[in-house]
């Protein structure tokens, strides 16, 4: 016997992949649904390209920090050099 969810039911299914961790296939399994449909409730609710936080790139610390005054000095003429 399928079982029919009501659209609020499925947003929040997905609300739930997005905040998490778990992977699509886990959340899939913890409410005994099809494999796919997260992925298909994702498309029709427009939220295939959300990024998830833990996506997000933190800044990056500056490369230039662990260099030597000697190899910051030559990095700094090599850059001289290729913008000229």
């Amino acid at each position: 016997m399928s079982k029919h969810l009501t659209d609020s039911e499925r947003l929040h299914i997905v609300k739930e992949y997005l905040g998490s961790t778990r992977s699509k296939y886990a959340i899939e399994k913890k409410y005994n649904i099809a494999q796919g449909l997260i992925k298909d409730w994702l498309r029709k609710f427009g939220l295939e390209y959300k990024i998830l936080p833990e996506q997000t790139m933190e800044a990056s610390p500056n490369p230039n920090s662990d260099l030597t005054p000697g190899e910051k000095e030559e990095l700094e003429q090599l850059r001289k050099k290729f913008v000229s």
